[in-house]
């Protein structure tokens, strides 16, 4: 109100701030420099999913919120949107005085010297009452767990993503540490589920796709020596010989890119040289393919 933008913005505009600036925080947010000037990505898509009570749809909803807050200089657009076609924005004139609403600029703010301390003894204190909570908790995960929390590779909601693994059964558990390599790969970190998402709406139990829709991984394809190469361009699962098939030029010793290290590819694995030139199976003990 002290700045004069009641009749401007509503509360939802303000969620969307509160929701920007704090992204823009993040370590996992995407960055670039302007001059002297940093500026954050932000994508209409990605407001939308982690806003679901807003009731906002659609991109054409977010992005006229968006110009709202640019227009009452709480956030300031990039000059080189138009030319990267992304839309990357900073913090507006305006930002500091809606956050700090009692900030002058002409002096320090509004705490002494023995506040300021006894701030940082306080800051201590939940660091270390942080971290011994954090040690707590440890405890208690399995190593199944852990295993599958360090493959995906996410921070925050470790103790709720625990909870929804413990809901699964083994055989979901097996599935997902499976699957949880390639969906990771398959897009920007951003735009991943958070693991007690993931966990919760089963995922792992999705084809996984990359940007361009050629399949990753797919759970059906399964065996007990399970071998699920990335697919698309020369190799692609065939539905009707049941086999990965290889379309391209094969000299033999030469190295297969299916997403897999020599040391880490199942024995016995098959990929199939299309026009009758033979398979290729996997021999782990000797590390190369044997042409048959």
């Amino acid at each position: 109100m002290e700045l004069g933008l009641q009749d401007k913005l509503d509360f939802i505009d303000l969620a969307i701030f509160d929701f920007i600036t704090d992204f823009m925080l993040c370590e996992d947010c995407k960055k670039m420099n302007v001059g002297n000037e940093q500026y954050f990505w932000i994508k209409a898509d990605f407001v939308i999913e982690n806003l679901p009570l807003l009731g906002i749809t659609t991109t054409r909803g977010i992005n006229k919120r968006i110009d709202k807050l640019v227009d009452c200089e709480l956030l300031e657009r990039c000059p080189d949107n138009q030319v990267l076609h992304q839309s990357f924005y900073k913090a507006g004139k305006n930002y500091k005085k809606y956050t700090f609403f009692t900030w002058n600029e002409n002096s320090k703010p509004a705490w002494n010297e023995s506040s300021d301390n006894n701030n940082k003894q306080d800051n201590n204190n939940n660091k270390q009452n942080k971290e011994k909570e954090i040690q707590k908790k440890k405890k208690g995960y399995t190593q199944e767990f852990e295993e599958a929390w360090k493959l995906y590779n996410r921070k925050g909601g470790k103790q709720e993503a625990f909870k929804r693994w413990c809901a699964l059964t083994d055989k979901e558990k097996e599935l997902a540490l499976a699957h949880i390599p390639f969906y990771i790969q398959s897009n920007d970190i951003q735009f991943l589920k958070d693991f007690e998402g993931y966990l919760n709406k089963k995922y792992f139990l999705r084809v996984v796709r990359d940007k361009k829709g050629n399949t990753l991984y797919d759970p059906e394809q399964q065996t007990d020596n399970t071998y699920h190469p990335i697919t698309g361009g020369s190799l692609n699962w065939n539905d009707y010989y049941k086999c990965y098939l290889y379309t391209g030029w094969y000299i033999e010793g030469d190295k297969m890119y299916d997403g897999y290290d020599d040391d880490k590819r199942p024995d016995g694995a098959q990929i199939v040289l299309n026009n009758g030139r033979g398979t290729l199976t996997w021999n782990k003990e000797q590390q190369k393919w044997i042409k048959q």
